[in-house]
Parts: structure tokens; C-alpha cells; sequence
């Protein structure tokens, strides 16, 4: 009488399956770890772009739009973007380059608002964020306007704790509004000849 046993495969069990394609993944991501990603950014719209638009991975040189990156290790990568006189450049992005592939992005410039020095609407500003704008001098409706480029001065009662800057030359108002920044406060354009708005 023959007597016959059953038995099973440990090559075909469901738990060696598993420990299998874990090794294949892991083996996967070790290899992408070691081959260099490609960042790819496009900025919009095109009047920035020939305004002087560009981006760059912080640390590197600036990029036009379009323009790829590669070489970059896998992991955390930080873009950033320059500053143009009449526009907001886009936030600071942090972004997971993968090796073997490029990652696409698309970032947005917005023009800043501009206002003739004494018709400034009141401006409010919240914590965490940057107020900015510019001021010009010339309103055909203002019989007194002092003409375009005309030269201003600003000062602003109580004075801010937080950064409050004027750049004359290109005309932007920036604000950064801090915590002790509770109370309202003036902000004061005037031109040498006594000329001024406030808001």
C-alpha cells in the first residue's frame, strides 16, 4: 500500500509572494534614489515673462519660462522666483523631484494694483501676508497732479512694527504686517512742493 502526502510549495506560498514584491519595490525606489530628476517650469502670462519673469531652484540661476533643470537629486527641491517692480511673483514652492522623471509646473505672475498717490483707497493688510502696490503721480483729472515721475517722500503715524517700505524709483508700496501691528495706522505721500495723499 503506497501512502501519498500532500504538500505545499513554500515558493508559491502567499507570504513569500508578499516578501517578494516588497524586495522588487524596494529595489525600485533604492534605483530611483540614485538617478537625478528634471524640473520643468512655464510662467504666465507672457506680458511678465517680457517683463523679465524668471525662476530658479534656490541656490542656481535664474531660468526663463520653459526652461528645464535637470541633474537635480531626488527628494524635497525649493523654486523660487525673481522680483519685477509692477508684479506679485508667485510663493516660493517646495516640490518632490523623483528620479527618472520631470515634474512640469506652471506659475503665475499677477500685476500689482496701481493708484494715483492722493486717491488711495484705505489698504488692509492681515498677518502672515505681504501688502503691495504702486503709486503714481500724473491723473489728468487732478488739475494739481504734479506729472508723471515726480519725486515723493512717504512717512506713516504711529510708525508700523512691521516692515513697511517705499521704493521711489519704481513707485511699490510694500507691507508686512506683524503681530504688534494692532491699530490702524496713516500713511503719508507727499512731494517736496507740499503735494499729498494719504490713506
Amino acid at each position: 500500500m503506497n501512502t501519498f502526502m500532500k504538500t505545499s510549495s513554500t515558493f508559491s506560498s502567499p507570504a513569500f509572494t508578499f516578501l517578494f514584491l516588497l524586495a522588487l519595490a524596494a529595489k525600485s525606489i533604492a534605483a530611483s534614489l540614485s538617478i537625478p530628476g528634471t524640473v520643468t517650469v512655464n510662467i504666465q502670462p507672457a506680458e511678465a515673462i517680457a517683463a523679465g519673469a524668471r525662476w530658479s531652484i534656490v541656490g542656481g540661476p535664474l531660468q526663463l519660462s520653459g526652461a528645464s533643470v535637470s541633474g537635480l537629486a531626488p527628494g524635497i527641491q525649493i523654486i523660487g522666483f525673481n522680483n519685477l517692480p509692477a508684479w506679485r511673483e508667485p510663493d516660493t514652492m517646495q516640490v518632490q523631484v523623483i528620479g527618472g522623471k520631470t515634474l512640469s509646473l506652471t506659475a503665475t505672475f499677477h500685476p500689482l494694483p496701481r493708484y494715483y498717490f492722493r486717491t488711495i483707497p484705505e489698504q488692509r493688510a492681515r498677518i502672515g501676508s505681504t501688502l503691495e502696490f504702486l503709486v503714481h503721480t500724473d491723473d489728468p483729472g487732478d488739475p494739481q497732479n504734479p506729472g508723471p515721475g515726480a519725486a515723493l517722500q512717504m512717512e506713516a503715524t504711529p510708525p508700523p512694527s512691521g516692515a513697511l517700505t517705499f521704493d521711489a524709483p519704481s513707485g511699490r508700496i510694500t507691507y508686512s504686517p506683524v503681530i504688534a501691528d494692532r491699530l490702524p495706522f496713516t500713511v503719508r505721500l507727499s512731494t517736496p512742493q507740499g503735494l499729498a495723499g494719504s490713506f
